[in-house]
């Protein structure tokens, strides 16, 4: 049932921002396409305490945004549910409670160049396993210039007192 609401979500084209101002006020505007529901339901889980949890109701604004009221909460991680009265769909996400925005919605959808590209698991695993191996080839690449550099200079600079121990005649590095 749960799965099937996210997927029913990222059918719909649901994702988006959720923004606190420093007044408490939680600001909701929707990416791409938005719900027609006077009221959202945005639920906080607090990570080890279920006392802790809140439900804020979200009211539609003539934009199309939805906006409320949040009470003070704990600083600390929280993960949200944001989710239509029926049970519909649902958007889940992250929260750090020292952010000023947290965005709702599949993080398997990547934004490059401002177009969306719906990806699957795999292939956003496999193009951050390249990233990661492009990181480390560069890393390595560089170590090994450095290092041919140095023998180099030191080839070069023979003989010269800043490089060798005056004591036995053998080099520095």
């Amino acid at each position: 049932m749960t799965l099937t609401r996210d997927a029913t979500a990222k059918a719909l084209g649901y994702r988006g921002q959720l923004a606190m101002t420093a007044t408490g006020q939680l600001s909701l505007k929707f990416a791409e396409a938005a719900p027609t529901s006077k009221m959202l339901r945005l639920t906080l889980h607090h990570p080890t305490r279920a006392g802790f949890d809140r439900q804020v109701l979200l009211a539609r604004a003539a934009n199309g945004s939805y906006g409320a009221a949040m009470p003070p909460i704990e600083a600390s991680r929280w993960s949200m549910t944001l989710e239509d009265g029926t049970g519909t769909w649902r958007l889940t996400g992250d929260w750090n409670a020292g952010e000023k925005s947290v965005a709702l919605g599949d993080p398997t959808e990547l934004v490059i160049l401002g177009q969306l590209l719906h990806a699957s698991r795999t292939a956003v695993y496999t193009l951050g396993f390249f990233i990661l191996w492009a990181i480390c080839t560069v890393a390595s690449a560089l170590s090994c210039f450095l290092q041919a550099t140095s023998h180099a200079y030191a080839d070069a600079h023979k003989g010269s007192p800043a490089l060798y121990d005056s004591k036995d005649d053998k080099p520095k590095y």
